[in-house]
């Protein structure tokens, strides 16, 4: 991703500008799932920096330009595939700039939970044990369930101590910041 446009490499071509998104956009975050690919953008209001809209681009890779776009109230953050799902992060600006997971169904968005702390980005994000594991301002969250027939929770698993962690990895089946 560069700002609005998204590139693309094929064995040794590289394009800079594949796909172009509309002016003002930024992005945040990309996922491949269901043979597309989701674009995680953000609109920029000038006036202040506290206000900002997103976007979700569905793009079959193939076609000159995006297939759909679904609009977010609120700034997205980062993006992740499980099963067939792409779920991501986004501060809601309708109800007191909460922070929230949700996913995208068809051509809309489902909210699933808030939660506190600060936008995870796409490096903050991982899958452990079936969970969704996620930074936020410094503490570890989690949401899922151990198995198909216990209840889905959220729940803060860890402090880390500082509010300014940088990633989360489970590269080596461990969960690591």
């Amino acid at each position: 991703t560069n700002g609005r446009y998204i590139a693309s490499l094929e064995v040794t071509t590289f394009t800079a500008q594949t796909l172009d998104l509309p002016s003002g956009e930024v992005s945040s975050s990309i996922v491949w799932d269901n043979n597309r690919l989701y674009i995680f953008t953000n609109r920029p209001n000038l006036s202040t920096s506290t206000y900002m809209t997103g976007s979700v681009y569905m793009w079959d890779t193939n076609s000159t330009s995006w297939e759909y776009e679904i609009t977010v109230p609120g700034k997205t953050g980062g993006a992740f595939s499980r099963n067939g799902v792409v779920y991501f992060f986004y501060q809601d600006i309708t109800s007191s700039a909460q922070f929230k997971l949700a996913y995208v169904d068809g051509n809309q968005i489902k909210d699933i939970i808030s939660f506190t702390g600060s936008l995870p980005g796409y490096h903050q994000i991982i899958n452990s044990d079936n969970h969704i594991m996620w930074l936020s301002d410094g503490e570890v969250w989690v949401w899922g369930a151990s198995a198909n027939d216990l209840p889905v929770k959220l729940f803060q698993y860890a402090d880390a101590g500082y509010s300014n962690s940088g990633g989360i990895t489970n590269a080596f089946g461990t969960p690591m910041m």
